[in-house]
């Protein structure tokens, strides 16, 4: 899941002294079937690899976890991948950022350098959105749009430069079905036996052997200051396990950063740097408008996030001067 962008979900399975587990992890959550005896219950050890061993015999392995629409080719000696979007191929140069793919329960982020069919180079995001979010490309869309009600033909062209051209996107598609993460309470097979696991948020990291199936943390040496937070969040009482859908989005150009512009000289630095602070009433139209845009019409409570008032309050306030948005109209 961390390494393999073939990867959609995975299973596993633990076997400790006679005790037995599945494991099912993909990107909207982790689930572990309570363990049955290896040797009481031998028919159901039988029927579970028997499922696997069926669906592994598919050509193309989706019922196993893997994304029939990328494919891993060697260009040069280096891995590389072919990503499917809509009729279109693009095939992978390089890595941009693959961090965002570190953690196996979230969006699943990987940004790469590609090129089409006839050699044009783009970026390709890959990631997996919450269901009831608004696309990226339908978030720009909407921008635009309302950059091109507020601006003039002048200021929206000089706006539209502060953002990279989307070419195309597309939610993944396999056998004409949406690419979804499984939704554990919907649906016949539905019974209500599933149950949270409690999480210590002030976990003690044990030098000793760690058992994966009981739940031990192993002994990292290090825990992260976030922790505390992240499990806090997950433990609250309103937690839900979101469904997310597989998008890719294919961006016309592939920026870089200024730090690696070495041949340039400090004046044009500077010069690059304040061309993309100039004009402040743009760029406050611009912080409206993702906002809008972001928000929409949604009613239901979210986390921190960029469009939500509590985070475009900090962003739109400088220096304690009251740059808020009031209805649809800016005020100063």
């Amino acid at each position: 899941m961390r390494e393999d962008p073939c990867r959609r979900f995975a299973f596993g399975i633990t076997i400790e002294d006679t005790q037995l587990r599945l494991w099912l992890s993909n990107r909207g959550f982790l689930a572990v079937t309570e363990p049955i005896n290896c040797f009481e219950n031998i028919d159901g050890v039988i029927s579970l690899f028997y499922a696997l061993g069926f669906a592994s015999a598919s050509t193309s392995l989706k019922g196993l976890g893997w994304d029939p629409t990328v494919e891993r080719i060697y260009v040069g000696g280096k891995m590389q991948y072919k990503f499917t979007v809509g009729d279109e191929v693009f095939t992978t140069t390089r890595e941009l950022a693959t961090y965002g793919a570190d953690s196996m329960v979230g969006r699943g982020t990987r940004v790469y350098e590609a090129t089409d069919a006839k050699g044009k180079k783009v970026a390709i995001k890959d990631s997996w959105r919450e269901i009831d979010r608004q696309s990226e490309g339908e978030i720009l869309e909407k921008i635009l749009a309302s950059c091109e009600k507020k601006l003039g033909a002048e200021d929206f062209a000089d706006a539209k430069r502060h953002f990279v051209g989307v070419r195309l996107w597309k939610d993944v598609t396999i056998d004409d079905a949406s690419d979804e993460t499984v939704n554990p309470v919907a649906g016949d097979e539905y019974d209500g036996t599933w149950k949270w696991k409690h999480i210590d948020i002030g976990p003690i990291l044990s030098e000793r052997l760690h058992l994966s199936a009981t739940g031990d943390v192993p002994d990292s040496g290090k825990l992260s200051a976030f922790l505390p937070a992240q499990l806090g969040i997950v433990r609250r009482k309103e937690t839900r396990i979101p469904q997310r859908v597989h998008a890719r989005i294919v961006f016309h150009d592939v920026g870089v950063n200024v730090k690696d512009l070495v041949l340039i000289s400090l004046a044009d630095t500077l010069s690059c740097l304040s061309g993309g602070l100039k004009g402040t009433a743009t760029i406050l139209i611009l912080l409206t408008s993702i906002a809008h845009a972001i928000r929409g019409d949604e009613t239901r409570t979210r986390e921190l996030r960029t469009g939500t008032d509590s985070v475009l309050g900090r962003k739109t306030k400088i220096n304690y001067q009251p740059y808020l948005r009031t209805g649809t109209d800016l005020v100063e």
